[in-house]
């Protein structure tokens, strides 16, 4: 591609000249990733011209995300969704503000199918889990409660805080998808459980040891007792041991690796005979192969689930995709030969299932929904 004709097809696109064969052509050089240093260099020659920019008001930059977005029925959550693909969309959004800046929308994309609308909407996830106690028994818990539910537990809203006892079982705090849920051990430990996640633990634990098993994501801050480690079992196979310290595991098991992130302290990290020590910041990634250890780990995006967001930087497409189905208690599949899109951004917990599409149709992603409800991605 020649700069002169990337540059000719710009201006006759933004004069509102272009045929629609130049627009194609157009559209087609910008899904070209050999263009990215030349389309780079134009784009920015463009954004640094300030006629191309200049008195855009408020209402126009809500004109400008209602059509990254393909709809202007209302406003678009911009503060709190903040996704993209990288980095062709920054790209087109960035021609797309000049283009509308100039008073023409001149991008034409091939027609595809329109996802029908959700015959009703999905809220996102909440506070919700079941306890099973010693004896089998369950408990629904969710945000409401405030109770004593047997010795010596007790629920204050969406937190279980647990009192020394003698008498020791076993219980089992479950979340479900689109739930998460607190909880305080009787050392003082504290656990938070992401969706579709578990705890098992003793009501009471010996002078010694600690020991715990856990399943999907928890966060822990461990109550510091020299004299009693603190174990993590997970899946069976891998455990964690800490004497006090913040961490957190992500175990699901349709993920490719067990992720073990640490924030402060020290942890060990025992994977069959293979044994290693984080240091703050530091994440173990723990796999058939081995133990993978990571300095410098985005904590941001570790403790997104946590502080009430998405993060989803440096994801691909289906990590996305399992993510927004455990909390939107939502399925997913995927039909034919689908790109694998990698992400940026940022995304609130707190929204509802439709403004998260909105964000996915910016991104470039395809789907339809079915009831159930049920997300097919397709190419």
């Amino acid at each position: 591609m020649s700069q002169n004709r990337l540059e000719d097809l710009f201006n006759l696109c933004l004069t509102q000249r272009a045929t629609a064969q130049e627009k194609q052509e157009l559209h087609t050089l910008l899904e070209n990733a050999e263009n990215e240093e030349q389309i780079r260099s134009h784009i920015t020659q463009l954004l640094e011209s300030p006629k191309e920019l200049e008195d855009i008001s408020a209402d126009t930059m809500q004109s400008i995300m209602a059509a990254i977005f393909e709809s202007e029925d209302r406003p678009i959550p911009v503060p709190r969704v903040q996704l993209f693909k990288r980095s062709w969309f920054r790209y087109a959004a960035a021609i797309l503000i000049i283009a509308l800046a100039a008073g023409t929308y001149f991008w034409q994309p091939a027609p595809r199918k329109i996802s029908p609308p959700l015959t009703q909407d999905v809220n996102p996830g909440n506070s919700k889990a079941i306890l099973t106690l010693g004896d089998g028994s369950t408990v629904t818990l969710d945000s409401a409660g405030n109770r004593m539910i047997g010795q010596g537990i007790r629920q204050q809203g969406d937190q279980l805080q647990y009192e020394v006892v003698e008498a020791v079982s076993y219980n089992t705090l479950r979340t479900p998808r689109g739930g998460q849920f607190r909880i305080q051990l009787p050392d003082g430990t504290k656990a938070w459980l992401n969706a579709e996640s578990s705890l098992t633990y003793p009501t009471a634990f010996p002078d010694d040891e600690r020991n715990v098993e856990i399943s999907g994501e928890v966060y822990f801050e461990v109550a510091k007792q020299a004299q009693a480690p603190f174990k993590v079992k997970v899946n069976n196979q891998t455990s964690i041991e800490v004497l006090g310290t913040h961490f957190n595991i992500n175990a699901y098991r349709d993920e490719d690796y067990i992720r073990t992130t640490l924030l402060e302290g020290a942890v060990r990290v025992n994977a069959g005979t293979e044994k290693v020590v984080l240091a703050p910041g530091q994440q173990a990634q723990i796999s058939n192969k081995g133990i993978l250890v990571l300095s410098n780990t985005d904590l941001d995006k570790t403790m997104a689930w946590k502080n009430g967001f998405f993060n989803f930087q440096d994801a691909h497409l289906k990590e996305v995709m399992r993510q927004l189905a455990r909390w939107y208690d939502i399925d997913i599949s995927y039909e034919g030969n689908v790109p694998d899109i990698e992400f940026g951004g940022k995304m609130s917990r707190n929204i509802k299932l439709s403004d998260v599409l909105k964000g996915l149709k910016g991104a470039g992603v395809q789907f339809r929904m079915e009831e159930g409800p049920k997300l097919i991605v397709t190419p």
